[in-house]
């Protein structure tokens, strides 16, 4: 009987002598490569949006602290479980490491620590257009949020500057963590789910962030009728939870005198109403003006009003409209989009904002990077509405209609927010703080990105000049900090806690590494 069902299943999958293949052919759908063109080309839109910071990648300020951490092996063996700035990234670091080895030379460092950072863009677009692909059946929503993300100066700050790339990074690993829960929803593997544990517990470790990542999970899971799927939901968030508390034993006293969380006391009514507060400002100035390309402020009380007005008509709307059309604002993608954005922001000014205040931390673009996966997911959850996820079967090609309005929408966002990106690069220096003033020229700031580039890349050239003479005639470790630090890096803390510019630099002769392992 075995024998028997073998040969059936052998001549259903292998073709007889002189005989083809059995069963129909399937013909290639020939809407699918214009629309993975059109897919890569809103993959690469960034890179043009961003092209004079690209061509000259600029590292600075923490940067070099992260390098000094992961450059070298031996040093990444004993800075991983060290914080810095109350972050505990291992995994950041682990990234730096990997770069910095494939770019084989601090001279080459700038340019592959920027790829590093698109790299984390693009998989954090990819990430966010498969989930709102598969949750609603359509490809061509799923590249109009690839665009919402990618396409938006809100995450800038995080792809201009490495060492806030670990927002970008945390953004992926969320989205993966997403895309496994449905792939969990569809099929029921466990394996699926056991991937979406292990990465809600990795998260914390490429950013602080990546601590709201179990909550997301469970609140994507909460909106989700398929049955078990509230006992996955206490499983992401128990991930959570234990990730944070091996994050806390290991580094506790750090992260709390970084972060002030002494200090910190929910029972006082006036801090939960700052909290509050700048949460409400935050979600109105970056995640709404800013994607319509504005640079606005707002006082907690414009913010205040602003919400209670959208509230208002959405409570007049829901006592016109019937059950379901209510319900149609409860779905996995809002779920997911709302608690992205509300834990974020609640978790960012309940611990930096008690020491650092709305007014700093306005100017710190790479918080919202991760708040504005959730305002994408979940302005494509409200569009879509109550839609039955089309898990049963394979994603179909859009239609020439749907692929047009997703690229024409892809179009108008670059058209949109290129002015408010020329502005963050040259009146903002890549970053956040103004650095010149309104009415300086901008083309005398356009001529300083490549020229502080070259003369950043030359310094480095002299610290890897350095290295090779310490493999060819070995110095004492006193001798090469002495020599290190005779030279001026541009972009470089002058002094800084747990960095030093002597740690770029390999201290042992390649013939002793090569012997030592």
């Amino acid at each position: 009987m075995g024998l028997e069902t073998a040969r059936g299943l052998i001549g259903r999958w292998v073709p007889r002598r002189g005989a083809g293949f059995r069963g129909p052919k399937r013909e290639v759908d020939m809407r699918w490569p214009p629309t993975i063109v059109c897919g890569a080309a809103v993959l690469l839109a960034p890179l043009w949006l961003w092209r004079p910071a690209f061509q000259c990648y600029y590292l600075r300020l923490d940067d070099f602290v992260y390098l000094s951490r992961g450059r070298l092996a031996a040093n990444l063996e004993r800075g991983a479980m060290t914080p810095h700035n109350g972050h505990l990234t291992p995994l950041f670091l682990l990234e730096t490491h990997l770069v910095a080895r494939a770019a084989g030379s601090l001279e080459a460092l700038p340019a592959f620590l920027g790829w590093a950072a698109f790299a984390g863009l693009a998989a954090t677009m990819a990430g966010v257009g498969h989930v709102v692909a598969r949750q609603t059946g359509r490809v061509d929503w799923g590249l109009a949020a690839m665009a919402g993300f990618g396409l938006s100066t809100v995450p800038g700050p995080a792809l201009l500057w490495y060492s806030a790339s670990q927002a970008l990074l945390t953004g992926a690993v969320v989205t993966a963590m997403l895309a496994a829960l449905e792939l969990w929803s569809a099929r029921g593997w466990l394996v699926a789910l056991a991937l979406a544990v292990t990465l809600a517990a990795a998260a914390p470790f490429c950013w602080s962030a990546g601590y709201t990542a179990g909550l997301v999970g469970a609140a994507y899971l909460c909106a989700d009728a398929r049955r078990g799927a509230r006992s996955a939901a206490v499983a992401l968030a128990l991930a959570s939870v234990l990730a944070a508390a091996l994050a806390w034993t290991l580094a506790g006293d750090a992260i709390r005198e970084s972060t002030r969380l002494a200090r910190l006391s929910l029972t006082d009514v006036g801090v939960v109403s700052r909290i509050l507060d700048h949460s409400n400002q935050a979600v109105w100035e970056k995640l709404v003006f800013n994607n319509l390309g504005l640079d606005v402020r707002t006082t907690p009380g414009q913010a205040t009003v602003l919400s209670g007005a959208v509230l208002a008509a959405w409570l007049v709307r829901r006592f016109r409209a019937q059950t379901g059309a209510v319900r149609s604002l409860w779905n996995p993608l809002t779920a997911a989009g709302a608690a992205i954005v509300v834990i974020n922001y609640m978790l960012i000014f309940s611990t930096r904002g008690r020491s650092l205040g709305y007014e700093h931390l306005r100017n710190l673009g790479w918080y919202d990077a991760v708040p504005q996966i959730g305002a994408v997911l979940w302005v494509a959850g409200v569009w879509a509405g109550p839609r039955v996820p089309c898990w049963h079967r394979p994603l179909e090609p859009p239609s020439p209609r749907g692929l047009s309005c997703a690229v024409a929408f892809a179009a108008l966002l670059f058209i949109m927010q290129a002015p408010r990106a020329r502005r963050i690069l040259f009146e903002y220096d890549g970053m956040a703080a103004r650095v010149a003033r309104l009415g300086a020229p901008r083309n005398a700031l356009a001529i300083d990105w490549p020229a502080r580039a070259s003369e950043q890349r030359s310094a480095l050239a002299r610290l890897d000049r350095i290295e090779r003479d310490q493999e060819r005639a070995p110095v004492s470790r006193a001798e090469l900090a002495r020599h290190v630090s005779q030279l001026n890096v541009p972009g470089a803390p002058p002094d800084l806690p747990g960095y030093r510019l002597v740690d770029l630099v390999n201290p042992e002769p390649a013939s002793r590494q090569r012997v030592d392992h």
